[in-house]
């Protein structure tokens, strides 16, 4: 369960949200919880701390990222509801992934296995890439992907399985 106030701020594009995040980071003792891009350009970037921390640096953060970007909404929770993390963390690029394996047409494949998917038609390749969540390539883009880069974006996402 989430212990600490969560704060957050909705900007139109990257740059005001890096702005929102190093300005909040500065402002208070908060710590960055993510940064979540949306689709459309939206950015979100979540903060955690005590209440009053998380809204000094809510307030001075939205102000930082209008100056360079648009804020589209800020929100401060502060005591978050049981099971509101399983919606916030539905993925940590920094917990190992378990397997280095993905089932595609009834057959496991290894995912490092770089021979292996090299010898996959980009086809095969692109659908593999929509079943991994966060692979580094917007589900949008899959559809145009080359092989190589595809290759490249799942092979990345399965660097650091032990």
């Amino acid at each position: 369960m989430i212990k600490q106030a969560l704060g957050f701020i909705e900007t139109y594009g990257y740059i005001g949200a890096l702005e929102a995040a190093d300005a909040c980071l500065k402002a208070a003792n908060v710590e960055i919880v993510s940064c979540n891009f949306i689709s459309g350009g939206l950015v979100t970037i979540i903060i955690q701390g005590d209440v009053s921390s998380v809204k000094e640096a809510i307030d001075v953060g939205s102000v930082a990222a209008n100056r360079v970007g648009e804020v589209i909404s800020v929100n401060v929770i502060a005591r978050a509801g049981i099971g509101l993390e399983k919606v916030l963390c539905k993925h940590n690029p920094n917990e190992k992934v378990k397997e280095k394996s993905i089932n595609y047409k009834g057959k496991k494949i290894e995912i490092t296995d770089f021979k292996e998917l090299k010898k996959m038609k980009v086809v095969e390749l692109r659908r593999i890439a929509r079943q991994i969540d966060a692979i580094g390539i917007e589900r949008k883009q899959i559809k145009f992907a080359k092989k190589d880069e595809l290759i490249r974006a799942i092979m990345n996402y399965f660097k650091g399985v032990e």
